[in-house]
């Protein structure tokens, strides 16, 4: 009796195994289909030559925008009530924004992450440090994405947050405001800083930042045609993507990922790496980066360009790329 005990024991012993293995992995499955939190980071939309003032309330220009924000120049945000004093986006700016701000939520369910319930951007009124007035660009950028975001909050009842960042450099990174530089993270300060107020926890959403190229990657330098921008060790691609991403997007092609990013054309969707943002170890990131331009169709779509994540202790770039730039378009999810 005890020999056919152990005889049948035996012969289930694979299938409990095999069952096992399949909750295991069913798990696994589960806990990486958990959305995580993502910092989108993305440079304004296309602008005009020249700026149409705030007292131009008349201008054809704004014929297109005015649907949009029926009041211009006066806007009503979660962050208060404002006069902007100019608008810079072009009729394919604010086709952009547009598109940015009805499908951006579902590009982030399809790349697996937190639906986007803050926006960090420049402050579009007031006076600069130079005592100029400030580039509304990239606020009216985000705008529709606001919008749409605000018709959200009955099905979503996480809060739409809107922060302004004011201008003010600091002495330690001269090319951002201080109140950007709080946020971001910084592995080459000594000792690193961590930043756990731009990424935020899991549950609480993704944050979008849109910023101007200057901010992003560096300032310009010399007059057009012969105008440069070197990427600059302050920008904000460098913060987010460290030593080992910044140097990537630094050197390599545009086709690949790196480069200076075109207004609106490119998206970098940063989520936490694994076994970081603890006491000793300051938080980074893994980034995927999705190119936004018109298919064959003459419609705005976004398309993978690369993914991009880096084993800790080697510092070494592990990449996903597509056999061809920018020729996978991306299937959004329904809404």
């Amino acid at each position: 009796m005890i020999m056919q005990k152990r005889q049948v024991l035996l012969r289930l012993a694979p299938a409990f195994i095999f069952a096992g293995l399949v909750c295991m992995a069913q798990a696994q499955q589960a806990e990486t289909e958990i959305p995580k939190p993502a910092v989108v980071v993305i440079r304004h939309g296309e602008d005009l030559d020249v700026w149409i003032k705030g007292t131009d309330t008349n201008n054809e220009g704004m014929t297109n925008w005015k649907a949009v924000v029926p009041d211009w120049p006066n806007y009503t945000t979660s962050a208060g009530d404002f006069t902007v004093p100019q608008h810079g986006l072009s009729a394919t700016g604010e086709e952009q924004a547009l598109f940015l701000g009805e499908n951006l939520q579902r590009l982030m369910k399809w790349a697996g992450c937190e639906s986007i319930t803050r926006v960090i951007t420049k402050k579009p009124y007031g006076k600069n440090e130079k005592g100029e007035d400030p580039t509304p660009n990239p606020f009216d950028t985000i705008y529709p994405f606001l919008q749409v975001r605000n018709s959200e909050d009955a099905a979503n009842p996480k809060p739409n947050e809107l922060i302004l960042i004011a201008p003010g450099k600091e002495q330690s990174n001269p090319l951002l405001d201080r109140d950007l530089v709080a946020m971001l993270p910084n592995e080459f300060s000594k000792p690193p800083k961590m930043s756990n107020t731009l990424l935020r926890d899991q549950g609480s959403g993704s944050t979008l930042l849109c910023w101007d190229a200057e901010g992003l990657w560096g300032e310009a330098v010399g007059e057009k045609p012969n105008r440069t921008r070197p990427f600059d060790p302050n920008s904000i691609l460098r913060m987010m993507g460290g030593y080992t991403m910044g140097n990537y997007f630094k050197d390599e092609p545009k086709e690949a990922g790196g480069g200076c990013p075109d207004k609106a054309a490119r998206l970098y969707i940063f989520t936490r790496r694994p076994e970081t943002g603890t006491s000793e170890i300051p938080q980074k990131f893994n980034c995927e980066v999705i190119d936004l331009k018109k298919n064959d169709n003459g419609e705005f779509a976004f398309y993978e360009v690369a993914k991009l994540s880096v084993k800790e202790n080697a510092q070494e770039l592990q990449i996903i790329r597509p056999k061809a730039y920018s020729t996978q378009e991306i299937l959004l999810p329904s809404p």
